[in-house]
């Protein structure tokens, strides 16, 4: 499962072919967490760390795994693939420490501490170099080409430090009034979600009322684009509607109709559901993103089962492997750019991962039948 994750994280820059396999095969790219799974059955049990050999090959498995994701997200010049597996650990560890099922040492703490100190101005000249050549991707390089140039200009620490101070000038007055540098630190900035808020309420500012009416439109077509294209064709006798809905994204949209500047269109400009809500329904958005959000936690408790810890009468979850793999996406899913993808969340988010998890595990338990 973890290496049809790898290849499902590469199928969009490393290979090529029908656009359709490539798509399903990207649906997968969550598999790539599963190692974290893995990586702690074998280190962590209830309340002691394992001194079995098996703790040294998950170990040895984990970082061998975390090298080759690190070259696919060079490759596809994407932090993100190689933060999440990371960052979904964080989370599990911190969740059982809370519930009381592991012990976290003082000594781990620290070790761990000092190891952020010690990476960090690496991962921070990594993050800088991925975005000096970000360009790149766009001019469609290769992935060898792109894995080729962030090495180089990781190497020139002059040109790193050089690029940063014309990022920090250059974003203490913006176009649009203020600062979108939250953060010095730009991997740390990439997290910094605050400025998207800003971007699109800035340019739902800007629209007048039937602005607002294509702005809700565009919304209510994406959530059509969810549906497989046999329901699609119920709603529309266009052939090619999902293509053109979604050959444009929902920060370009918006900045379009804030703008009138065509062009825009097509560049998947990153924005936010608080400013594409008020833009389109005014502060009933508010309303709609309170009752998507109660539905949204209902959908995601269920990946838990509620325990009594052994000799204790504290409750503690025991969670799901596809709740492992989506806890990042969950607690970060109020950074989503349209109200479109909260209320898409129990028609199609939610089952996709589950069932491809069992489409897994059914072909793997049939192979294994077979040999």
């Amino acid at each position: 499962m973890s290496f049809v994750g790898l290849i499902a994280a590469a199928a969009q820059s490393w290979f090529y072919g029908n656009v359709i396999v490539i798509k399903f095969i990207q649906g997968f790219k969550f598999f790539s967490v599963i190692p974290v799974v893995y990586y702690f059955q074998q280190t962590i049990q209830f309340n002691q760390f394992k001194t079995s050999n098996n703790k040294k090959f998950a170990t040895s498995f984990i970082v061998v795994y975390l090298i080759l994701l690190g070259i696919i997200s060079l490759g596809k010049n994407s932090r993100s693939d190689f933060f999440v597996p990371i960052a979904s650990y964080g989370i599990v560890i911190g969740l059982l420490w809370l519930y009381g099922k592991i012990q976290v040492r003082i000594l781990s703490v620290i070790s761990v501490l000092l190891s952020v100190v010690i990476a960090a101005p690496i991962f921070t000249d990594f993050a800088t170099a991925m975005v000096m050549v970000r360009v790149q991707r766009r001019n469609e390089a290769s992935p060898t080409e792109l894995i080729q140039l962030t090495i180089s200009k990781m190497n020139n620490r002059d040109e790193i430090s050089k690029y940063r101070l014309l990022r920090l000038n250059s974003g203490k007055i913006s176009s649009t009034g203020w600062s979108e540098e939250y953060l010095s630190n730009p991997m740390l900035n990439r997290f910094a979600n605050a400025k998207f808020v800003d971007n699109s309420l800035y340019d739902a500012s800007f629209l007048d009322e039937n602005e607002k009416e294509q702005l809700t439109n565009f919304q209510i077509s994406r959530l059509i684009a969810y549906l497989p294209n046999p329901i699609i064709n119920l709603f529309s006798a266009d052939n090619n509607f999902k293509a053109k809905v979604l050959s444009q994204g929902f920060g370009d949209t918006l900045h379009y109709l804030a703008t009138g500047n065509p062009s825009v269109l097509g560049g998947f400009r990153v924005t936010h559901f608080i400013g594409m809500g008020k833009g389109s329904i005014g502060y009933l958005y508010l309303l709609l993103a309170f009752f998507s959000f109660i539905i949204i936690f209902i959908f995601v408790d269920s990946h838990s089962i509620c325990n009594h810890l052994y000799h204790s009468s504290l409750i503690a979850p025991t969670f799901s492997i596809v709740a492992i793999t989506q806890f990042y996406d969950w607690l970060t899913i109020a950074k989503t750019t349209s109200l479109t993808a909260l209320v898409a969340f129990p028609l199609r988010s939610f089952f996709e991962p589950i069932l491809l998890v069992a489409l897994v595990r059914w072909l793997l338990k049939t192979k294994l039948k077979t040999t």
